[in-house]
């Protein structure tokens, strides 16, 4: 992201700093990740519905983060952080190792990746709940900016370097660069110093408490507008997801593994666009904006399936990303600041969930839907997602008079 004088005040903060770099590293690690277990599938089947089965295993345990909400919003932020992230590493170490003694397999790599995605699912909502207690809430656009620009730089540099790197040595060998980055995350998350985190009771709430803190996560969703906003983004999620689960046979046709890194690298780059872009608009009318740029987002999908050549496809991709970046700025920080701080954890942990539900559901349908009728129109189904959500933030009142999110405070979205 362009140094300006908001991003180094936010990087002149320590304790936004660390947070912001074991992010980043942990996020490196993830995109080397995936991108090495989903061609690994994809080489050891040749099969799309394998391919759609391992993103399926990915996402699926996303279905139960709201249950992990109470516990990141009782437990100590910095605690949860640095489990995570160790407990991620040493998961992913099992693939390596069982390559080293002859006994990799499509069933060992498909049994590592839901145990390594249930873990993770604490890490998301812990890291959404600590950044509106280290950086002044006039700022929180500008931080979740300045994350998503670079989650968006470090992925796409990662998957790219993941499709060359697969080549050279192999998909196995990546998981060692991943074990290593989960290392380096925990480590710079170690030091972390989270105001209130003194406060937390660190203990497992009773049963009682514990549906009565899920509860409070779920109200809060279901009376306000974030509620319809995450209804939204789902259908959106699910048929993207659909087209996820093709993209390994659609770029092994253009032209192999580097063509699956350079078309995911492109998806971030868009995304990582429409993060500079977000910190600009914040003082518009986030209903408005939101449905133009899904529909401007399901226009260049279309015209990137059907575009001649990899460098223009891999371009109109790029840009039909550009809405995902936007989306995913403004709705974070409405999330974290338009809600009261001691719920953050389990608002988003309960918005995680509904992607736990469509992601999964995309990938199965698209990756049978892939062998059956090929991955270009599989491809399409993310084109209609785009243009769902743009008439539904356009057409129903909740979203179209969504506020900027520049105007909200914690009381916003309170139940």
């Amino acid at each position: 992201m362009p140094s300006t004088p908001s991003t180094r005040t936010l990087l002149s903060n320590r304790t936004f700093r660390r947070l912001f770099s074991g992010h980043v590293v942990s996020v490196a690690g993830d995109a080397l990740y995936l991108v090495a277990a989903m061609w690994l599938v994809y080489s050891l089947t040749g099969s799309s519905a394998a391919t759609g089965l391992a993103g399926a295993l990915v996402r699926a345990p996303e279905l139960l983060r709201a249950f992990t909400g109470p516990l990141v919003d009782r437990f100590p932020l910095r605690r949860v952080l640095v489990l995570s992230e160790a407990m991620q590493g040493a998961v992913v170490l099992v693939v390596p190792v069982a390559a080293a003694v002859g006994a990799l397999s499509v069933p060992v790599v498909l049994a590592v990746l839901p145990v390594v995605a249930l873990v993770g699912q604490f890490a998301g909502p812990a890291q959404s709940a600590t950044l509106p207690r280290v950086v002044d809430r006039d700022r929180v656009v500008d931080a979740n900016s300045l994350i998503q620009f670079s989650t968006g730089s470090v992925r796409a540099a990662a998957r790219a370097a993941a499709g060359a790197a697969i080549a050279a040595v192999g998909a196995a060998a990546l998981y060692l660069a991943d074990v290593a980055t989960f290392a380096v995350a925990a480590l710079a998350f170690t030091s972390l110093r989270v105001p209130g985190d003194g406060d937390a009771d660190a203990s497992l709430p009773s049963r009682r408490e514990y549906a009565a803190k899920l509860r409070e996560g779920v109200a809060v969703l279901r009376d306000s507008p974030l509620g319809w906003a995450v209804v939204a983004a789902a259908t959106l999620v699910l048929l993207s997801s659909a087209a996820t689960a093709v993209l390994p046979a659609f770029a092994a046709s253009v032209g192999g593994s580097g063509t699956y890194g350079v078309f995911l690298a492109a998806f971030s780059a868009g995304t990582l666009a429409g993060t500079l872009l977000a910190g600009r608009v914040d003082s518009i009318p986030t209903g408005g904006l939101v449905a133009a740029a899904f529909a401007f987002g399901a226009a260049t999908w279309t015209a990137a399936v059907f575009a001649p050549g990899l460098p223009a496809t891999a371009l109109l991709f790029a840009v039909a990303y550009v809405p995902i970046g936007l989306y995913n700025v403004l709705v974070s920080t409405a999330l974290q600041v338009g809600v009261p701080e001691d719920t953050v954890g389990r608002v988003s942990a309960v918005t995680g969930s509904f992607n736990g539900v469509a992601a999964p559901a995309g990938l199965l349908l698209g990756g049978v839907a892939g062998d059956a009728f090929g991955p270009a129109t599989v491809l399409l189904s993310a084109g209609v997602g785009f243009a769902l959500a743009a008439a539904y933030w356009l057409l129903l009142p909740p979203l179209r008079s969504f506020p900027p999110v520049g105007d909200l405070d914690p009381d916003s979205f309170a139940a």
